[in-house]
């Protein structure tokens, strides 16, 4: 009787032990975590998500309108790495103007976060292979193969969509737009960033 009750107290201590393992929104299942119901997990699997949500910038960022987590299989978990259009294809339905990012921006710098920008003090050594975003009336941009919405870039080829911000600095506007590079599609890694001026 002794031994089963120390039985039991070890195996009450080690279900307590798999839950505290776990991070918010989050269980044990199988000897793993798995996010609870409508949540997603980050690449890393150390961060569950809301719905409609991806990891990004060290945080839990919804994804732009008419858009939803790509979610990939990653070590046997289903992970949210991006965010994907919901119809690539039909950009006239998901168009949502914005009259800040029309225009011809060109690029000054590529950083790994966006608090790494610096004005004036650029943190890339080589040439920046992304010379410059146009954006075109209704949703269209001078290569045939992005189009975008407010907030995002889609490029119909690899099917990735990539976010854009536009930041006052020193009273003069920015734009940060993530590069999904292959370290992010296929290494399943942060995006970086490349920041543009507007011409």
């Amino acid at each position: 009787m002794k031994n089963l009750f120390l039985i039991s107290v070890c195996f009450l201590s080690l279900s307590v032990m798999a839950q505290k393992t776990c991070f918010k929104n989050s269980h044990p299942d199988g000897g793993i975590c798995v996010c609870d119901a409508t949540y997603v997990m980050n690449p890393q699997g150390n961060v569950c998500c809301g719905p409609n949500a991806v990891w990004q910038d060290g945080k839990c960022n919804p994804c732009v309108k008419n858009a939803h987590p790509k979610i990939q299989k990653i070590n046997g978990i289903d992970a949210a790495v991006s965010c994907e259009m919901n119809n690539t294809t039909d950009t006239a339905s998901n168009f949502v103007n914005d009259k800040d990012a029309l225009g011809t921006w060109n690029s000054v710098d590529f950083v790994d976060t966006k608090d790494k920008f610096t004005p004036d003090q650029k943190q890339f050594k080589g040439p920046l292979t992304l010379k410059g975003l146009t954006f075109l009336d209704g949703g269209k941009m001078t290569e045939s193969w992005w189009t975008w919405t407010k907030g995002a870039v889609m490029h119909s080829g690899d099917k990735t969509t990539s976010k854009y911000e536009i930041k006052d600095i020193n009273g003069k506007k920015y734009m940060f737009f993530e590069w999904m590079s292959g370290d992010v599609t296929i290494r399943h890694k942060q995006p970086k960033y490349y920041v543009l001026v507007k011409q």
